[in-house]
């Protein structure tokens, strides 16, 4: 396996920079070892080898309480032993978008990588068109990051990417918005975050239904995971990746990882193996 794990130290380079949490370290590992799995299992059978990332980002953060500025998994993609064929970012900030372009033009992963401004939710088709088209002679296989900060996801968006050839890992921010709002979402008739999440306009009368002791987020990932099955996809159920908060044991996010394939289920393990949590940065 010749992927790059730990995130790249960097140098201040003046460019907008997000700031993130020790926590955000595992996802990035998680992230980087499995992208590069991914890329170099599949280089032979599949020539055209895409990577689409959704809520992209600058390319670079700062670690809260630290002077650390690391690559994130824009930037970090590229930095594998065998580099996919085409880049996808879409990001909505501006500054992050400026970001992101100046870092790639400092490489030549510019030369692969299209960037796309604007909403994660209005850019499906944009996405579609920015890939190379799939032929007898060059198939395409895509592995697309889906990165949010909240469940402002629409799974209309992955439906619509869902149409082609595409392996996701997606973070499910159920420990931060869903438990902390979803009884504001709940007690709201005009609240559409989670019934647009789980492509489920009456789910607050299938979850007011549901039997014995309610579960929020057993509920929400349930549904999610449902959805994804009727799109195709084997369940993610069974291989879940949580994030904690560092020294605090609370569930942040889910990590979910969907293929169409057992290979794909297989690499998702393999990357997943000897993650031991430790957040240091290891640089």
């Amino acid at each position: 396996m010749t992927t790059a794990d730990q995130p790249h130290r960097l140098i201040d380079d003046g460019h907008y920079l997000l700031t993130i949490k020790r926590h955000s370290i595992e996802k990035i590992r998680l992230h980087n070892r499995f992208a590069g799995i991914f890329s170099e299992g599949m280089h032979k059978k599949w020539p055209q080898r895409a990577y689409i990332g959704l809520y992209a980002g600058a390319g670079a953060a700062r670690v809260l309480d630290t002077a650390e500025v690391v690559e994130t998994s824009a930037l970090a993609v590229h930095r594998q032993g065998v580099p996919f064929t085409h880049h996808v970012y879409v990001e909505q900030e501006q500054q992050c978008v400026d970001a992101l372009r100046a870092r790639l033009a400092q490489t030549d992963a510019i030369e692969s990588s299209h960037i796309i401004h604007g909403d994660v939710n209005s850019s499906a088709q944009l996405v579609l068109d920015a890939l190379p088209p799939f032929s007898l002679s060059k198939g395409l296989l895509s592995f697309c990051f889906v990165d949010p900060f909240d469940l402002t996801l629409k799974f209309s968006t992955i439906q619509a990417l869902s149409k082609l050839k595409m392996d996701m890992l997606v973070l499910l921010m159920l420990g931060v918005d869903g438990r902390r709002n979803f009884g504001k979402y709940l007690e709201d008739p005009e609240s559409r975050r989670i019934g647009d999440f789980i492509a489920s306009p009456n789910w607050r009368d299938e979850y007011l239904k549901l039997p014995g002791g309610r579960k929020p987020l057993k509920f929400l990932l349930d549904r999610f995971d449902q959805r994804m099955v009727e799109q195709g996809y084997l369940s993610a159920k069974q291989d879940l990746h949580r994030v904690k908060a560092h020294g605090k044991g609370v569930l942040l996010y889910l990590l979910a990882f969907y293929s169409r394939s057992a290979a794909g289920q297989k690499f998702w393990r393999e990357s997943r193996k000897g993650l031991d949590g430790q957040l240091g940065l290891l640089l």
